[in-house]
């Protein structure tokens, strides 16, 4: 039932936080919030089929600690829901998403993202409505690498570098063994494109083996 990456998420969820698991899927990191001893958690889809999973796999929980909604994003988020996990999508609809209830949003306590790709894109909204990124970290799961993002409403202006929307703020000083190898692997990549089409990557190139330097 459970993953690394899902595992890493749960990490950033705190035992008072009052939680919002969207395209909860099969309901499995609400479980495993709710198992570290979180009291409230909305299970929210898109489709009836996961959510009726998600139900399913709740069966032996105290009802008074759930609630499944169907619904897309924070259309139909419960007031009392002040931290929100949003995992398991491209980056650019994490911001569709966003940018529709902007002020629930920024209400929020906090936000934990988890962009499957475009990572870029939402740090970059991030930075543009004044969200502070609080916490990042990459994860090595099934062949693949992910970014998570906590983030939260800030009343003081953001200014991220490009660098940082690229590789993160945190992220990008921090340079987890994660970190180095998913930006490794994809300087080795840009290396092998450039073998056969030189200097198409050289800047990307430059710029990787820098941010990689300990």
């Amino acid at each position: 039932m459970v993953n690394k990456r899902l595992e890493i998420v749960n990490k950033f969820i705190d035992v008072n936080d009052t939680l919002a698991d969207i395209g909860c899927d099969h309901g499995y990191l609400g479980i495993m919030a709710i198992n570290k001893g979180v009291k409230f958690v909305q299970f929210i889809d898109n489709k009836q089929g996961p959510l009726s999973s998600a139900k399913q796999n709740c069966a032996n929980i105290n009802e008074d600690y759930l609630e499944f909604t169907l619904s897309s994003g924070l259309n139909d988020l419960n007031p009392k829901v002040d931290t929100i996990a949003f995992c398991g999508v491209g980056g650019e609809l994490l911001v569709e998403v966003l940018k529709e209830d902007l002020d629930k949003a920024k209400k929020l306590k906090k936000l934990i993202l988890q962009p499957n790709k475009n990572e870029a894109s939402l740090r970059k909204f991030l930075n543009d409505n004044n969200f502070k990124i609080l916490n990042e970290e990459v994860v090595f799961d099934k062949d693949k690498y992910y970014e998570i993002i906590i983030c939260a409403y800030s009343n003081e202006e953001i200014n991220y570098s490009d660098l940082d929307i690229k590789y993160g703020p945190i992220l990008r000083i921090n340079k987890s063994s994660s970190f180095i190898d998913k930006w490794r692997d994809k300087l080795t990549k840009y290396q092998k494109i450039n073998q056969n089409q030189p200097s198409l990557y050289n800047i990307e190139i430059e710029e990787i083996k820098e941010i990689i330097k300990k």
